[in-house]
């Protein structure tokens, strides 16, 4: 015959045991790299071109213009007149692979001996991405320190809502 006696309780308990564990889990992901090439004979032909062209103004007093960039999708011309105004005509647009040619515009007409005045004229600037905003406003900055006005003007409605929403178009107008 069974017999039952009663010995005890048994409870099922649940515990979280939380440990730490290194896994590898390949990722991919890709990558963009500017790599700067001196230019020299053997790739001449595929560097941007940068030329210097002389322009009548001021009724036929000469003018140094330099165009940037062609191929790389911006082209500023610069016009420097006799009284020390320089109109930069920016055409095409400017993001990271662009800023470089704009900024040495800009400096090097906000920095030249007789500069009173420098207005960028945007009217074909097609797109500008923060680069570019922030080599304006730095132009802008560095024109100010030295005494020059600078201004944009002629600024097409894309281009213009960036500047608007970043709120350095008003500045950049001289309002």
């Amino acid at each position: 015959m069974t017999h039952f006696e009663q010995t005890g309780k048994a409870r099922l308990r649940k515990y979280v045991v939380t440990e730490q564990q290194q896994v590898r889990v390949p990722v991919s992901h890709e990558e963009v790299r500017l790599e700067r090439e001196p230019i020299t004979d053997a790739n001449a032909d595929d560097a941007p071109s940068i030329r210097t062209e002389f322009i009548e103004a001021d009724g036929g007093a000469a003018a140094a213009s330099c165009r940037a960039g062609e191929r790389s999708g911006m082209v500023v011309s610069t016009i420097a007149t006799s009284n020390g105004m320089f109109h930069l005509l920016v055409a095409g647009e400017i993001d990271i692979s662009t800023v470089d040619d704009l900024k040495a515009a800009l400096t090097h007409a906000i920095t030249a001996d007789a500069a009173t005045a420098v207005v960028a004229d945007l009217a074909r600037l097609t797109f500008c991405d923060s680069s570019g905003i922030a080599a304006l406003d730095k132009a802008y900055h560095q024109a100010s320190k030295r005494g020059v006005t600078f201004r944009v003007r002629n600024v097409q409605p894309p281009v213009r809502r960036v500047l608007e929403i970043t709120g350095v178009l008003a500045r950049l107008l001289g309002q």
